[in-house]
């Protein structure tokens, strides 16, 4: 039997959106066969948000629109009360022995986003995506300004800044490992292209004279990326935080390593063990 809870936190960000959509249920691993192959399959149920709590059955019809054949399913669902989602939505106890409800954060683009202002308004976690520091710098005054409509004091320690994180036995390794492997992969095949068709390549420049064709995956590890050895990186990140002001957590934006595994996990090793402790104790103002 499928189960459907109700969070709290659903509910709300559903109901903003303008949906009626209260909780889902998931059927999995449905093996499926129209008269050709068999495949795994999965569906979603989405029920209204005055859906009576009890127990139903879904019927499920799927049709082949080429072939017009189908085939039909039933399930046993339970709706549950909405008070059964608000306990299990609460994850983390509290020294006095409260459920706060998880922490949200918010990510923003653009200089004085609109998403960094409701992190501020609504005490969110803000989270800058990655892109040139002195550009990124300016996403604290969008905090700041969604803060003062609620009367809140934003916290830079709550702050999150996205980087582009290689950290090798020398600066030309890092550099050679990372624009010149999976990371400058993404950039030319992916995020460039991206930010290009939306007119946001400027983003990550350091200057807003340099031409869009310069900024290549060299370009953005010389002036964006937090590569090198261990005191080259620890030296970047150090600018980066003066830079911006201060913030409380760096996020590493990850790749997928498969040809080169090694040489990610020493990085993530270096980053740990050789960078990261220069930090303990900073404390943004």
């Amino acid at each position: 039997m499928s189960r459907v809870a109700v969070p709290v936190a659903l509910l709300v960000a559903l109901v903003t959106c303008g949906s009626a959509r209260a909780g889902t249920a998931s059927f999995n691993n449905l093996k499926l066969s129209l008269g050709g192959s068999t495949t795994q399959s999965s569906v979603i149920l989405t029920t209204d948000l005055n859906q009576a709590a009890g127990e139903y059955t879904a019927r499920v019809v799927v049709v082949d629109k080429m072939t017009k054949s189908k085939q039909e399913f039933t399930r046993k669902i339970e709706i549950l009360d909405k008070e059964f989602g608000i306990i299990r939505l609460r994850t983390t106890r509290d020294p006095e022995g409260n459920f706060p409800s998880p922490p949200i954060g918010v990510a923003g683009l653009s200089k004085g986003s609109d998403t960094l202002k409701l992190a501020g308004e609504r005490g969110f976690w803000p989270m800058s995506l990655n892109l040139n520091p002195g550009y990124v710098s300016s996403h604290w005054d969008a905090v700041e300004e969604g803060a003062a409509r609620s009367k809140r004091t934003p916290k830079r320690s709550d702050w999150r800044m996205v980087r582009e994180v290689f950290v090798a036995d020398t600066d030309a390794e890092a550099l050679r490992l990372s624009a010149g492997g999976m990371m400058g992969r993404m950039m030319t095949e992916y995020f460039l292209p991206l930010l290009a068709a939306f007119g946001f390549t400027e983003y990550l420049k350091h200057d807003p004279s340099v031409p869009d064709s310069d900024v290549t995956p060299e370009y953005c590890a010389k002036h964006n990326w937090l590569i090198g050895s261990p005191a080259t990186v620890s030296d970047k990140l150090n600018s980066l935080y003066e830079e911006v002001g201060g913030f409380g957590t760096l996020l590493v934006f990850c790749f997928d390593y498969s040809e080169n595994p090694k040489a990610w996990h020493h990085s993530m090793e270096l980053l740990a063990k050789e960078v990261m402790p220069r930090f303990k104790g900073m404390v943004p103002k």
